[in-house]
């Protein structure tokens, strides 16, 4: 299940990137597939690294999906150098996880 929120990130965050469609399937089957697998109440994951080519405006290569409760809440992406808050704290969520 998916918020429309996830919905509308997704479409944004990655959507609007220069990947083939086939690649964008791929990755929302992924982010499903990732909550499915989900074992916690909340969850923050990677699911995907970018090639720097695809995201040279602004670098922000992971692509995560929030997880609440078995539905897809939000997805973002972020720089892998900007890992600050990256842990359950700051997150604010039970796991983090990295599923490439």
């Amino acid at each position: 299940m998916t918020t429309k929120h996830f919905n509308d990130r997704f479409q944004e965050r990655v959507s609007g990137l220069k990947i083939s469609d086939k690649e964008v399937i791929r990755l929302w089957e992924k982010s499903h597939d990732v909550t499915k697998k989900s074992n916690v109440n909340s969850e923050s994951v990677c699911i995907h690294i970018f090639e720097d080519e695809i995201v040279q405006e602004d670098g922000e290569n992971q692509l995560w999906v929030l997880i609440r409760e078995g539905t897809l809440v939000t997805t973002w992406r972020r720089n892998e150098d900007n890992d600050e808050y990256t842990n359950d704290w700051g997150m604010k969520v039970d796991k983090v996880s990295y599923q490439l």
